[in-house]
């Protein structure tokens, strides 16, 4: 891809844990475990997946909330693992995240008006107060709040207004690209489709670009144009949103769009339904990670781990049943 906004190339993180109260031996964690993809400029790119699976990881190392155990992530063409207080800082104006909890997110101290503008003080963008309340205002008005919300404290909100709050703050710096961590799986569903439709109308206006993390693939096909599915910290299948929903080539998606509630639906032998439950990340199983639950599991499967390989027009799956 030539107009890729960002690249992630062979990312890895692997928290080190202790095996027992008594043992001096470290194991580690795999919660992202060599993960490549690339997003265009203008484009929604989704990650969903298992709870479990490093989605939620992957958001924070991308923002450099986490450093990474190997890898690198290259923000228009310029690697940000390793940048320095000062260098991060700039990077921090271009690149901000939506939190899952919008309370918990927000400080509860601090009154709207104050939440909102604390990253236009850091970063210098305004000169006065006066400049300030008006940026402030204009911000909360773009996502439905209005001015006599600024004095307000987080606890006097719904969590939907909540979490209009939190996007108003992402978009105070004028980002290009949001990471957006299940920003509206805490939510109410009706409040749920305002706020996807309050993020497809921002996309537009201020030209973004977004990471669209979720584990709801009903959302997720609502709003993005391209779809990664994760699973224990590698990713299995790349697709464009149709592909993906009407083309799918690894055994996990079918079995994530089989599971998706329908009414009236009638499940059958064909339904890829999943059995058991997700490996652990500290010791995950050899050659595919997901034979010890798939019911097309081949020897072969149990020994090679599959490589993400072409199965069509910007389309990869990593499954040795596309060999």
């Amino acid at each position: 891809m030539t107009n890729s906004l960002l690249e992630v190339k062979n990312l890895k993180k692997h928290f080190p844990i202790k095996s027992g109260l008594l043992s001096r031996k470290t194991e580690y964690v795999k919660a992202v475990d060599g993960l490549n993809f690339e997003i265009e400029k203008g484009e929604i790119f989704g990650l969903v997946g298992e709870s479990g699976c490093g989605k939620s990881t992957t958001g924070r190392l991308i923002i450099n909330l986490l450093k990474p155990t190997e890898g690198d992530i290259l923000y228009n063409g310029e690697n940000i693992v390793d940048l320095n207080k000062k260098e991060l800082k700039k990077i921090r104006r271009e690149i901000q995240i939506i939190f899952q909890d919008p309370y918990s997110s927000l400080d509860p101290r601090l009154t709207v008006a104050e939440l909102v503008s604390e990253g236009l003080e850091i970063h210098k963008m305004v000169s006065n107060k006066k400049e300030k309340r008006e940026k402030v205002v204009e911000l909360l008005e773009a996502v439905g709040l209005g001015e006599h919300h600024l004095d307000r404290y987080p606890h006097e909100f719904s969590g939907g207004q909540r979490q209009r709050i939190g996007i108003a703050r992402a978009l105070a710096l004028n980002p290009r690209l949001l990471i957006c961590d299940e920003p509206v799986s805490a939510l109410d569903v009706s409040v749920q489709a305002q706020i996807i439709n309050l993020m497809r109308k921002l996309k537009e206006e201020h030209n973004l670009t977004y990471l669209f993390i979720s584990h709801d693939l009903s959302v997720v096909h609502h709003l993005c144009d391209r779809i990664a599915v994760m699973y224990l910290g590698k990713i299995v299948e790349i697709a464009t949103k149709s592909d993906l929903f009407n083309n799918s080539k690894h055994p996990y998606t079918k079995a994530l769009l089989d599971s998706i509630p329908q009414p009236n639906k009638k499940m059958t032998e064909t339904d890829a339904v999943l059995q058991g439950d997700i490996p652990s990340p500290v010791n995950p199983p050899k050659g595919c990670a997901f034979h010890t639950r798939c019911k097309f599991a081949m020897e072969k499967c149990k020994l090679v781990e599959p490589k993400l390989q072409t199965v069509g027009d910007g389309h990869v799956a990593a499954c040795h049943l596309n060999n």
